[in-house]
């Protein structure tokens, strides 16, 4: 499943994480990071696919707009959930 896939059904599973200002952010991500946590708790053999590129991209010091579930592989990767991701490109 793709990180939008996986953003979707969290959504779906747990509600909506919104991140409302721009102070929230620390508390965006922990929100974000403990419905992963439940979801990979429930179905642990299921895999979420990133980009290295698009990862990469974000993360390159250059502005960039973020999608929403972009948020997923940087909370991931940032949180160390490596057996649960499967890298492409």
């Amino acid at each position: 499943m793709t990180d939008k896939e996986l953003l979707n059904k969290i959504n779906i599973l747990y509600g909506v994480t919104k991140r409302n200002n721009l102070n929230d952010l620390e508390e965006f991500k922990n929100e974000l990071y403990a419905k992963i946590t439940m979801y990979f708790l429930d179905n642990p053999s299921e895999k979420v696919e990133l980009s290295r590129s698009r990862y990469g991209r974000l993360h390159d010091g250059g502005l960039h707009s973020w999608a929403p579930w972009d948020w997923v592989a940087d909370v991931m990767v940032e949180k160390k959930m490596t057996r649960y991701i499967k890298w492409v490109d």
